[in-house]
C-alpha cells in the first residue's frame, strides 16, 4: 500500500464492518517501463530520477502488481421505533 493512504479507513469511519481476506496479484492496463543505466562496475541498474548518466537500455514488462484484498459488510442499520411491521 502506498504511504500515507488508508483503504480500509474511510469504510470503516462511514460504518462497514472491513476485514482484510487476503492479497492477489492484477495486471495493469499499461506496461511498467524501466530504464537502466551502466554502473561503476559495469553492472546493469535502475536509473534515478534526474540522474544525468545516459540511458543505456530500457525494459518494458507487464504490469503485475500485488494488491491487498478486503470485504466490506454492511452496517447494521438501527431499528426505527416509529416504523411497526403489521402482522
Amino acid at each position: 500500500m502506498l504511504a500515507g493512504l488508508d483503504a480500509a479507513g474511510r469504510p470503516a469511519r462511514l460504518g462497514y464492518d472491513v476485514t482484510e481476506t487476503g492479497a492477489t496479484q492484477r495486471i495493469l492496463p499499461t506496461a511498467i517501463v524501466q530504464n537502466f543505466v551502466i554502473g561503476t562496475g559495469g553492472e546493469m541498474e535502475l536509473a534515478t530520477a534526474g540522474s544525468t548518466r545516459p540511458i543505456t537500455s530500457r525494459v518494458s514488462h507487464a504490469g503485475i502488481v500485488t494488491t491487498t484484498v478486503y470485504a466490506l459488510t454492511e452496517p447494521p442499520l438501527p431499528p426505527d421505533p416509529a416504523m411497526r411491521i403489521a402482522p
